[in-house]
Parts: C-alpha cells; structure tokens; sequence
C-alpha cells in the first residue's frame, strides 16, 4: 500500500513510475529529495496511452504542505512544472479526479530535473528529406532546434520525435508527420488576399498564427470540376490552434 505520506513509495530521480488505481479511494503517493532551485517535471501519461484514467496531480513540500497540483494539461493527463525552493524530501500523490477506478487505469509518471519538449514546428516533413526542426520546452538548455532526418520508407503518418539533452536525456514525445507531398512554409506577410503565398498544389502547408488575430492567406489556380480537400492538422499534434478554414473564389 502506498496510499498515506508514511507509506509513500521512496524513490531515486530521475525515474519512471508505472502505477494503477485500483479502487475509488487509491491514491498512491511517492517521495523523493529535491535540491533547491531544481526545475522539477512530473509528467503523467495515461489517457495518451489508452488508459481511462483522468488524472490529478499534487505535490506536496517537506512540510507536507500543498504546493501546486493539475488535472488536465495535456488533455485528460497532468503535468506538474515546479522549481524548488527549498531542499529536502517532496511528496507526489495521483489519484483519479473523478474517483474512478479498475485493472486498465494504469498510468506512468515521469519524474526529474527533465527536459520536456512543448511545441516543435514544422509539424511534419516529406519522406527523404531532412528538416530544420524548431522546439521550445523545459529544462532543454542552449537547444532551440534540431535536425531532423526522414528516411525514404518512414512509414506515412505520425511518428514521435524528441530531443536529447547535453545529458543524454530524452524528452517526452511530440507528433511529427511523415508524410510525400511536396512541403512549403508559409511566409509572411500574407494576411490579405493580395499578400496570399502561392501555392501549388497537392500540397502540404505549415504555418503558424502569430501574433493575435494573425491570418494566413494562400492563392492557388484550380481547372475546373476539381475536386478539393482541405485538411487541417493542429490539435491532434499538440497545437492549441482552433482552426476556422475559409475558401474564396476569384
């Protein structure tokens, strides 16, 4: 049992914990030392992995006082970002929020000074070719971009892509699209028709809204009776874009 502060499972950082929630009032709860001014990342996959699981996430101070907890920040799963203030043994309790519970509520945590990767942009690339990858995240230090290299048979589709620290340690891992149309960046300006890119298609664009109430505008010449289709890729790869997709004749 590990569902009260002095059952608590004692663990060594940087670690993995594979867990399930067994029943309604199962919290399990861990403990680990933390030095001061340590970025600590305690990164929850579960409903990313199939899991029914929702979540809640606490962690608590040596005092045994609250310090920050989630719920929902990738999806159903929590994450907790935290740079310590004070040294000693810190306390990490998961339960379900809804007090759910069963064998498949299985769940892994992350735990550690970890480098987490948040946004990378492209999103994608076409099959044998390399790309400069941009990311942001945590605890990544100097690192602002990466190569990326697609093979030619890369399966089509999402792959996962993560970063590397100067330690060798791995991030958490991001949607990335292989794909074999051709691709193009968009460019700005291009927030009026008459600054449209131009674009040839089939065609896979990436973009990016920014700043506040960007607009990105793209020309492309069509015969007639041609069949169209437009599809968007964002949230399903980690974008917080809520996309609204509009189409002008000329």
């Amino acid at each position: 049992p590990n569902s009260t502060t002095d059952q608590a499972n004692v663990l060594t950082l940087p670690v993995v914990v594979n867990g399930t929630i067994t029943s309604a009032d199962d919290f399990d709860l861990f403990q680990f030392p933390v030095k001061k001014n340590q970025r600590l990342i305690c990164d929850v996959l579960a409903s990313r992995i199939g899991s029914p699981l929702d979540s809640l996430l606490t962690l608590f101070d040596p005092t045994g006082k609250e310090i920050i907890s989630d719920d929902f920040s990738n999806g159903l799963d929590s994450l907790i970002d935290h740079t310590v203030q004070v040294s000693g043994n810190y306390t990490l309790q998961i339960r379900d929020v809804r007090y759910k519970s069963g064998n498949n509520f299985f769940y892994r945590i992350r735990i550690g000074e970890l480098p987490y990767l948040d946004t990378i942009f492209p999103l994608g690339g076409k099959r044998d070719t390399e790309s400069t990858v941009s990311v942001t995240g945590r605890n990544l230090g100097s690192i602002k971009s990466i190569q990326m290299s697609i093979s030619p048979d890369a399966p089509l589709g999402n792959q996962e892509l993560r970063v590397v620290n100067a330690n060798g340690v791995s991030t958490n891992p991001h949607a990335f699209v292989a794909g074999n149309l051709k691709e193009t960046l968009e460019k700005e300006p291009n927030n009026a028709a008459d600054q449209a890119n131009s674009i040839e298609i089939p065609a896979v664009i990436n973009g990016r809204i920014n700043p506040q109430k960007d607009i990105d505008c793209f020309s492309l010449q069509v015969p007639p009776m041609t069949r169209l289709i437009f599809e968007v890729n964002a949230q399903r790869l980690g974008s917080q874009l809520d996309a609204f997709l509009s189409l002008f004749d000329s």
